[in-house]
């Protein structure tokens, strides 16, 4: 444990003048060797001169008497701060410094077995110098059941007492806290604490630099055959297709593989291996155990050594077993808790820097872009080819916890390895753990698919997004000099002078906030959708809403531009970053393409083309949220609605809100009702909200009653609904009939859903998956239904991934935009696609999933031969 003073700088933090306790020496027996970290005494602890005994205490106190533990009996208790801060305020990081070495003190004293950190202050002093990152608060941390090794000794975070108390039971906090607290005392009852000192795992590493050891080394893992290997690669940058990248370092790591006792071993490989030079003996021994089917690949984001192998190497890695990255996500959904560094520590309590130096990940940083090249040079060779090792070691010990934790088990059949299953219980719901199993599967295989269309890659129309780029800059320059000469901006130059910043929106409040007369110098919103409200009010608003859009066209230009390798963009999809187990795409957000602004969504599209003589095809879920919610709460009416072909819901509410007959409901009228009450109504929002924006839409979109050329604003007024306050108490009846009328087995099973997640502090989804809290009601309901859509459409993707390897077909699946697919298609295999798109999407996935309850369909948009996606027509036009 670190060396630190018993003493606590008291001089330097003052807080001891001010309080009735000062320096609240740690209390409890603690017989079951627990220790209890809070953040600091608050008004009662202060007055009586112990721990935990405020309301916040209290309600500790009752809940863990309730697990048959005695808090004062079995536990030792001290505060991260141990004076009490003025009007409880949260302590500062210095008090939390100063205070410190009374924690360590008692650390060194108790030897517990479980700490305890209650909040994210008594986290921070726990942690202190042992995660340098940000921590990212108690909300990142709860629940994990970390064997630190410089402690010795389990450490359990959880939320704070006084925090449940405020939340008052809600968003699933209660339910998780329970669930950390009964983690840490069944830690306390663990006879046995793993060891991963850094000399064990020094011993397991092995780093080689002369070519004919490699070699050795490599014939001698060909030769065992083992069936699981853990693979990392160390390279010059995030994407390999630039000229000059090279895979540096590889590292392999496997049990038995030196010798016959089944230690765990690392050995690391100096490589400076390029695409067309570096030791073809080497090479090709690599590409022979990368695609021996009897060994099995585990990787901690199997997408990064699929693309390098691919590029550098010349193989495919095949069969991929193990994806410890997507395992963690699985466990887990929480974000920021997948990477290797983070895993290695809640799991093994072992800090990387304390192993390498903490300086080193700077150097492999490649910048914003993904193309370009970082720092690994400068690295000493011995310090890479460690940290290189360290990474695969870990992940074979993370994949083997992982397997053993989700039930999987890798066999050797005569053939190849696969993964199989067996039954094991889930430890949170005592029951097996089957769901998780499916959802692993589910995104491994997924994982692979999205390698395989990040390989294929997008042809970008390098000329046209130059031009773009140009045409944008000369636009921004006209917009930004209407805006400087507006009253807008010269009232913003005389207010900031040379700090004007027409994208800062701290000045754009300010400036508003004291210049909108109704707003009395309250803080005004610099939203989009409220800056609107202002134009043709203050002059100067609607250039200021053009140049943030161009600005915005402007960067996202850039960044493509940087991507571009080799006329293709090869952006990466990630299934492990998102709560909602829905995908994320980088180095270009892909998915972050604007689609509602016309000119931008088209400006951009324009510069993506399919290959020559080909077409580009876009297939969409249609309404498949919407779907996926009648599989979860089964409303009879719903399901009518979604299962009949004569029946419209968005044109029944259009009816209902703009006192409308069905046949007067125009395709505008009916827009607005979808997007403005039937999609927000589902997501949770409610008439006050929906009114507004149903009003807005009125004079914004001219709606007109079909047929009659009557604007719907002159019919709301003569039907008795002229001003907006009539219009949104009538919304407020139409709300009500829309939750209490039409779908009445919908709102019970939200109720429903609710109290079973702040009972749980979980949701599962249909497809398996499990998302924890804290959520809020809306997040509870909307998750796994968000979840769920995309799984079916992930689903499909794999299914049709495979059927074009299996049919031959040229075809490529080039992106993935959250309910939509992205195809590069020759002209004579445009037929075959969408009657394959039809059969898997809306047919084979229903076979596959039987609680898809109502009918599934899809929209396939194409562009002409060699024309740029911003072309895409309904694929009814094209023919």
């Amino acid at each position: 444990m670190e060396e630190i003073s018993r003493e606590a700088n008291c001089m330097e933090c003052k807080l001891f003048a001010r309080c009735k306790s000062p320096k609240m020496k740690a209390s409890g027996e603690g017989k079951r060797k627990v220790l209890i970290v809070g953040e600091a005494p608050g008004e009662t602890e202060d007055l009586q001169g112990i721990q935990f005994v405020g309301e916040a205490g209290k309600l500790l106190r009752r809940t863990l008497a309730a697990l048959k533990f005695d808090l004062d009996r079995d536990a030792r208790k001290i505060n991260a701060v141990n004076c009490r801060p003025p009007n409880n305020r949260t302590p500062t990081k210095n008090e939390i410094q100063c205070c410190r070495p009374m924690l360590v003190a008692e650390i060194k004293e108790s030897r517990p077995k479980v700490i305890v950190p209650m909040g994210e202050t008594a986290l921070t002093s726990v942690l202190w110098q042992r995660w340098r990152q940000a921590s990212g608060g108690i909300s990142r941390w709860n629940g994990f059941q970390i064997p630190d090794q410089e402690y010795g000794c389990w450490i359990v975070p959880t939320f704070h007492p006084s925090f449940i108390l405020r939340m008052q039971g809600k968003n699933g906090t209660e339910a998780i806290w329970i669930r950390d607290l009964k983690r840490a005392i069944a830690k306390s009852e663990e006879p046995d604490f793993p060891s991963y000192s850094k000399n064990n795992l020094e011993s397991s590493l092995i780093t080689l630099k002369d070519e004919t050891k490699i070699i050795k080394a490599l014939k001698m893992i060909l030769h065992k055959k083992p069936a699981l290997i853990a693979i990392d690669f160390e390279t010059t940058g995030l994407k390999p297709r630039k000229d000059g990248h090279r895979i540096v370092a590889c590292s392999i790591c496997s049990a038995g593989i030196e010798n016959e006792d089944e230690k765990e071993v690392s050995i690391s490989f100096l490589l400076n291996m390029r695409k067309d030079s570096g030791n073809e003996k080497i090479r090709r021994l690599l590409c022979k155990i990368f695609t021996d089917p009897l060994i099995g690949k585990i990787s901690h984001n199997s997408q990064f050594e699929l693309t390098w192998a691919k590029e550098i190497l010349g193989c495919w890695i095949a069969p991929i077993i193990w994806d410890s990255e997507i395992a963690a996500h699985i466990i887990d959904n929480r974000q920021k808790t997948c990477s290797l560094k983070f895993q290695a520590y809640v799991n093994f309590g072992t800090v990387y820097e304390d192993l390498v130096p903490p300086t080193l990940r700077d150097y492999l940083f490649s910048g914003e872009d993904g193309t370009s090249f970082n720092r690994i040079n400068e690295i000493p060779t011995d310090e890479l080819l460690k940290y290189n090792a360290l990474d695969s070691l870990f992940c074979f010990k993370l994949a083997k916890k992982q397997m053993e934790e989700l039930g999987f088990l890798a066999h050797k059949t005569e053939e190849r390895i696969v993964l199989k299953r067996f039954p094991k219980i889930d430890s949170e719901t005592e029951q097996v753990a089957s769901g998780l199993q499916k959802a692993m599967m589910l995104f491994l295989d997924g994982s692979i698919s999205f390698a395989t269309m990040t390989a294929a890659g997008i042809k970008i129309d390098i000329n046209q997004c130059k031009r773009e780029l140009r045409s944008t800059e000369e636009k921004i320059e006209k917009c930004e000099s209407n805006l400087r000469n507006s009253v807008l901006g010269m009232e913003w130059k005389r207010k900031y002078g040379q700090k004007m910043n027409f994208e800062s929106p701290i000045q754009l409040s300010r400036l508003l906030s004291a210049n909108v007369s109704s707003m009395n110098g309250e803080k005004i919103s610099t939203r989009h959708e409220d800056l609107e409200e202002l134009v043709g009010k203050i002059d100067g608003i609607a250039n200021l809403l053009e140049y943030r859009r161009l600005r915005k066209q402007q960067n996202y230009l850039l960044g493509l531009e940087k991507e571009i390798e080799n006329g293709k963009l090869h952006p990466f999809f990630s299934l492990s970053g998102v709560s909602t187990y829905r995908s994320s795409s980088h180095n270009i957000n892909f998915q972050n393409i604007p689609i509602r602004h016309g000119q931008m969504s088209e400006a951009i599209r324009k510069c993506f083309v399919p290959r020559n003589g080909r077409k580009l095809i876009e297939v969409d879920y249609k309404g498949i949220e919407v779907s996926v919610a009648a599989c979860y709460h089964k409303d009879p009416n719903m399901i009518s609605y979604l299962s009949s072909m004569s029946k419209d819901l968005h044109k029944d509410m259009a009816s209902m809100i703009y006192l409308l007959k069905r046949s007067q409901v125009s395709k505008q009228a009916r827009y607005s009702a979808k997007n403005a009450f039937v999609f927000p109504q589902f997501y949770g929002d409610y008439y006050v909200n929906c009114a507004k924006a149903l009003w807005k839409n009125v004079q914004a979109l001219d709606l007109k009653i079909e047929g009659a050329g009557i604007s719907i604003a002159e019919h709301l007024r003569n039907s008795g609904l002229g001003t907006y306050e009539k219009f949104e108490e009538h919304l407020m009846k139409v709300e009500n009939k829309f939750w209490n009328v039409m779908f009445p087995k919908y709102r019970e099973w939200k109720e429903e859903w609710v109290n079973m997640f702040e009972k749980k502090g979980y949701v599962e989804m249909l497809t398996g998956f499990r998302c924890w809290g804290p959520m809020t009601r809306n997040q509870a309901i909307n998750y796994p239904i968000q979840g769920t859509a995309f799984h079916i459409l992930l689903w499909s993707l794999i299914r049709i991934t495979d059927k074009l390897k299996e049919k031959r077909m040229r075809a490529k699946l080039i992106g993935q935009i959250h309910d939509c697919m992205l195809f590069d298609v020759p002209e004579d295999e445009v037929e075959e696609l969408i009657k394959l798109l039809n059969e898997v999407m809306t047919v084979e996935v229903r076979d596959e999933w039987k609680w898809i309850i109502v009918p599934l369909s899809i929209e396939v948009e194409a562009t002409p031969i060699n024309q740029s996606w911003a072309a895409k027509r309904p694929i009814e036009e094209n023919h």
